[in-house]
């Protein structure tokens, strides 16, 4: 919320009550401190948005496609909620696109799933899924591992 530009209007969620709460108490800080920031903070499933279509100028997907249950379902969902022309910014771990895990990354990975997060899911794949094409990638962190990226909903698809 804090690198958000004044005059935005937010709509915050999370499949966890305590997540959503916090993020309403923060957004209550930043306005005390004279910001403009408009925040609806919900509790919602990444994978069934309670939006409506087309309804969303941008979805940011910051450390969330790693550790929802169904990545598919979630990008089709960004996909869905996003207005013609709209775009997604991504901030998560990643495997290259193309690449197959080692076997110390797969069982690392066993261990980090315990913890509820991938550390093999590919964003490439992902953004394809449902008519969204990758507009930037930049490796940003652990060698790579960690990616933001943008991508772009075409006018006329999703």
């Amino acid at each position: 919320l804090e690198y958000l530009p004044n005059g935005v209007d937010v709509i915050a969620t999370d499949i966890t009550p305590a997540m959503v709460a916090r993020l309403g108490a923060r957004a209550d800080a930043l306005r005390a401190a004279g910001r403009d920031l408009r925040v609806r903070a919900e509790v919602m499933d990444a994978g069934r948005l309670a939006l409506p279509d087309a309804s969303v100028d941008c979805v940011v997907l910051h450390l969330a496609l790693a550790v929802v249950p169904d990545p598919v379902a979630a990008i089709r969902e960004a996909a869905r909620v996003l207005r013609p022309g709209g775009r997604v910014a991504v901030f998560d771990k990643f495997l290259p696109d193309g690449a197959h895990p080692s076997l110390g990354r797969r069982m690392a990975a066993a261990v980090a799933r315990l913890l509820a997060t991938d550390l093999n899911r590919q964003l490439g794949p992902l953004l394809r899924a449902r008519g969204l094409h990758e507009a930037r990638r930049e490796p940003i962190g652990l060698g790579g591992a960690f990616v933001v990226a943008r991508a772009d909903r075409d006018r006329a698809s999703c």
